[in-house]
């Protein structure tokens, strides 16, 4: 949902128009969807979401427990990274 607000608000589409879009029902969601991606980059979302992605897969390939890849998932997306020079 972040990342579909994000293109949506780079698309310049109004606000009342994103629920419908973004398949939800309530105004709050909306609300809350671009309060956090405004708070992130694009390229930080799609990152997000690529190691989302191969957490997912690492489970369902029996490559890591549920447990220990989400744990490092939230360790790793919750963690500062560090700027470029």
């Amino acid at each position: 949902l972040l990342l579909l607000t994000k293109d949506l608000v780079t698309r310049g589409v109004a606000s009342k128009e994103m629920a419908p879009r973004l398949g939800v029902s309530a105004g709050f969601v909306v609300r809350k969807c671009l309060e956090m991606a405004q708070r992130h980059s694009g390229a930080t979302l799609l990152r997000f979401h690529q190691r989302i992605l191969e957490a997912d897969l690492a489970i369902k390939q029996g490559e890591m427990s549920e447990e220990v890849a989400l744990e490092l998932l939230v360790a790793e997306l919750s963690s500062p990274q560090p700027r470029s020079p």
